[in-house]
């Protein structure tokens, strides 16, 4: 693109948004006949936001750790389909990717709970099984609002939209007491142990505080 489209553009902050929005608009024009992969690196948020003004594109981020050098700079992208190169290995991020594109009907690792709230511990669950590549579905359970249930399906929602994005697909069923199978149903119940400080995080004692601000305290590695 730059020996083409950019010739002669340098690496400045204005160079950089004039290189990725027309790289942008030639991807608008090619897409109406063919599918278009477009790998760049766009630094800036308000230049994505004209990129989506221009060709409403699919963002994919392909995270990994990089040495800083001076001049550098990128805005992280906070509601992007994420792959973390630094988990995972080309075949299963192309695979998460193509996944969620729908070119492939992937399974899934279920999350059955009330999540009344999100909490740390919950997090660090769900991310133990992003990182081995598999795609999460969390089911919610719609339990009447209550003192000890009282986040709605429309709230507890919210709260994995904000800490995850589009990462985990999202459900609400009704309320459960219990799972059942018959013998050999084609897929199994795995417990994962984390350790004994995550574990001993409590949904209980996080609602005894009454804090509204809950969320900052989840942090996504």
């Amino acid at each position: 693109m730059r020996a083409s489209i950019s010739l002669g553009a340098g690496f400045s902050r204005e160079d950089r948004a004039e290189h990725n929005l027309r790289v942008a608009r030639l991807a608008r024009v090619l897409s109406e006949r063919h599918s278009v992969i477009v790998s760049v690196i766009a630094p800036m948020r308000d230049i994505r936001e004209k990129i989506n003004a221009i060709c409403k594109p699919f963002w994919v981020y392909v995270k990994r750790d990089v040495c800083e050098l001076p001049g550098h700079f990128y805005e992280e992208p906070i509601d992007y389909f994420i792959t973390n190169h630094n988990k995972l290995d080309l075949k299963k991020s192309a695979r998460r990717v193509l996944g969620a594109l729908g070119y492939i009907k992937p399974s899934y690792s279920a999350f059955i709970g009330r999540f009344q709230p999100l909490h740390q511990g919950h997090v660090d669950l769900i991310n133990s099984v992003l990182d081995e590549g598999k795609y999460v579905l969390v089911m919610l359970r719609d339990t009447r609002v209550s003192p000890t249930n009282p986040y709605t399906i429309a709230e507890r929602r919210a709260m994995f939209n904000r800490v995850y994005g589009n990462l985990v697909r999202v459900i609400a069923i009704p309320d459960i007491d219990e799972v059942c199978h018959g013998r050999d149903v084609g897929w199994r119940v795995r417990e994962i142990r984390l350790g004994a400080e995550v574990e001993s995080i409590s949904a209980t004692e996080i609602r005894k505080e009454e804090d509204d601000d809950w969320i900052v305290e989840v942090v996504m590695e």
